[in-house]
């Protein structure tokens, strides 16, 4: 009856992935702004890579091709 619900159970991993992208795109802001660590730089690099990593994870789950298949 409603297609797109379904969809939306196929991808509820990939909806739940939301929540960790912005808590490391949130850590890598306040650990950039933090001048008193000495590492707070490279830890903020390492969430950006997180962030990164888990949204472009979350774009896979969400496709609904499967092109790599043989």
């Amino acid at each position: 009856m409603y297609p797109f619900i379904q969809d939306l159970k196929s991808n509820v991993l990939a909806i739940s992935l939301i929540l960790p992208v912005v808590v490391s795109l949130l850590l890598a802001y306040e650990a950039s702004k933090a001048r008193y660590a000495p590492r707070g730089k490279l830890f903020a690099v390492l969430m950006l890579a997180i962030a990164i990593w888990s949204a472009a994870y979350g774009f896979e789950l969400a496709s609904t091709s499967n092109s790599n298949s043989a």
